[in-house]
């Protein structure tokens, strides 16, 4: 779930400000059966507007926010139990807290056909409470994706839009 507080919203709709603020459960499994391994609290303040480029029909969204975790999950993930402990590998405890920082930018432009949209995201755990696991090798990073989704059929009733 999550609760989505608007902050701003002009007459043209053309952007928004919203606060989001998801509260996610972490399920883990090895196919045999189903734990709960903890939760994500993952406020963000985001930012989207539409026709960015004017009259282009290029829409943008950004996204920025700080990372929570519980313990339970810091465990799963970065944690290390005295039995899997090695020499270069020695045995963590994770406790729960702050989990780093994300900053994402998405660029989205709808076609008669198809719909295309891309995305960077960037990471950092600096600070972050199971920064010292042995397991954690970078502290920052990015991600890039693409797609395009092809439009194969659409309805023949349009719906009007509601201003």
């Amino acid at each position: 779930p999550s609760l989505n507080i608007m902050l701003y919203q002009p007459e043209s709709n053309q952007a928004q400000v919203e606060l989001r603020l998801p509260l996610r459960a972490v399920i883990g499994t090895d196919f045999s059966y189903l734990r709960g391994v903890g939760g994500i609290f993952q406020p963000l303040l985001n930012l989207d507007v539409q026709d960015v480029f004017d009259q282009t029909g290029w829409n943008m969204g950004m996204a920025v926010g700080p990372v929570f975790t519980d313990r339970r999950y810091n465990q799963y993930f970065y944690g290390i139990d005295d039995q899997y402990a090695r020499a270069d590998r020695p045995a963590y405890t994770a406790h729960g807290g702050y989990a780093g920082s994300q900053f994402v930018v998405a660029m989205t432009k709808r076609f008669p056909t198809f719909w295309t949209s891309g995305f960077v995201k960037l990471d950092t755990l600096h600070g972050a409470a199971f920064e010292g696991s042995p397991l954690v090798k970078s502290k920052q990073f990015a991600t890039v994706g693409f797609a395009i989704t092809w439009i194969f059929a659409e309805s023949s009733t349009r719906v009007e839009e509601e201003e």
